[in-house]
């Protein structure tokens, strides 16, 4: 079994603490094992801090967090960093094996994520409202102009593990994001253009991650490519959101 370094869970609220639940369960169960889990929130306390005492809290806004990470510490130059791309080895480093648990309450954290990025290296950005038509059956652009996106018109239960079958449909679930999302980064790249999709697979009990390795690779994929024109998502099998940005440097 492979062994998750730390898990970062976004969130102090009900719904993290739950998933802190979960991990720990699954843990114990056998079901993964990690070395340490932590919990970032810009406000001390919470359900986390109740429910999990033992559990530490990083005091942060999601984006800063992130930003700070040494995998993720600008500036890049010529499309080099000032410390290794893995960071292995390194004391309290980001590695291949350290993952992010997103907050399903919270806006386009990892497009926050890419635009605070940007700002740090002075590069200027504008929003798009993301308008491309995907043929789902239910796709919403905000005012925000972020886009979520989703194969399923009913209210999925929070703890849902996107089985085969689907209880919502009572039938076998044929789609997956990973899939038409890939179709629309084939489309959407170019010289300029560069599409940024994570995947949230399931870890346990419904609960999923993304690889931060993943967004470091990402955000280094953008800076070299000195992409003008980009798209982040975030998506598990069924669910999504997306954003869409023009950067000038």
């Amino acid at each position: 079994m492979t062994t998750i370094r730390n898990i970062y869970v976004l969130g102090s609220h009900k719904l993290s603490s739950d998933y802190i639940t979960k991990l720990k369960r699954a843990q114990n169960e056998g079901l993964l094992h990690f070395n340490n889990i932590y919990y970032i929130d810009e406000v001390l306390g919470g359900w986390a801090a109740k429910e999990h005492p033992e559990v530490k809290q990083i005091v942060n806004t999601y984006a800063g967090f992130l930003s700070s990470l040494p995998s993720l510490t600008p500036p890049y130059k010529g499309g080099k960093k000032n410390v290794p791309p893995l960071c292995k080895g390194r004391p309290g480093g980001v590695g291949s094996f350290d993952i992010l648990i997103p907050d399903h309450t919270a806006p386009h954290v990892l497009f926050q994520l890419f635009l605070k990025l940007a700002e740090q290296e002075n590069i200027k950005t504008q929003i798009k409202n993301f308008e491309t038509d995907l043929n789902l059956p239910f796709q919403k652009t905000f005012d925000s102009g972020v886009c979520a996106i989703s194969y399923a018109t009913w209210v999925c239960p929070i703890d849902c593990d996107e089985p085969s079958f689907c209880p919502g449909k009572n039938d076998k679930r044929d789609w997956d994001f990973e899939l038409s999302l890939a179709d629309l980064k084939m489309k959407f790249e170019n010289k300029t253009h560069t599409a940024h999709i994570f995947n949230c697979p399931q870890l346990a009990y419904g609960v999923v991650g993304i690889s931060i390795q993943k967004i470091a690779n990402e955000w280094e994929r953008l800076m070299s490519n000195k992409t003008t024109h980009a798209i982040v998502a975030t998506h598990t099998k069924c669910h999504g959101i997306i954003g869409e940005v023009e950067l000038s440097y």
